[in-house]
């Protein structure tokens, strides 16, 4: 799977104290950010898990992310299968 570089995503020029700055292109960043979401290359954090009890050195982080597509009926997380929820 190749690198993600974040900085290829579409910015638009919106920014805080813009007042409506930037709005007309709101739509076409918002379909930018669904397609990018949909190709696995931009995904939305639900939770994380610091876990301690595995053996060896160091500290394991379990990082779970939303808007799993698959609805398994046997899912062990399944709050984490809408997108929006992250």
């Amino acid at each position: 799977m190749p690198a993600l570089n974040l900085t290829e995503l579409p910015r638009g020029p919106r920014r805080t104290g813009a007042g409506t700055a930037g709005l007309e292109d709101a739509d076409l960043l918002i379909g930018h950010r669904h397609a990018a979401i949909r190709a696995g290359a931009l995904a939305t954090v639900h939770s994380w898990e610091l876990v301690t009890a595995v053996d060896g050195p160091g500290t394991r982080l379990t990082i779970f992310f939303s808007g799993c597509p698959l609805r398994c009926l046997y899912c062990h997380n399944p709050d984490t299968q809408r997108a929006r929820d992250g």
